[in-house]
């Protein structure tokens, strides 16, 4: 069976296999995969509340940070 290796794919496998490991570092900021995941499911809830669907196109302008991580995996 052929399954795609998305980034979203990547991210849900690592939160299965790695959630309570720290996945993301930036400074003095850090959080586990799972962290991220629910970060990344916030943003993808709210960006749907505002009207933004599956394939929508968003520009989003940031450092390369942890918001950055979080907005290209929603």
């Amino acid at each position: 069976m052929f399954v795609p290796l998305t980034p979203l794919r990547c991210l849900h496998r690592a939160m299965d296999l790695y959630g309570s490991r720290i996945g993301v570092v930036s400074g003095d900021e850090q959080f586990t995969y799972a962290e991220l995941g629910r970060r990344v499911e916030r943003l993808a809830t709210g960006l749907q509340k505002m009207g933004i669907a599956s394939g929508d196109r968003v520009a989003y302008l940031s450092f390369n940070n942890t918001s950055c991580s979080k907005a290209t995996s929603a």
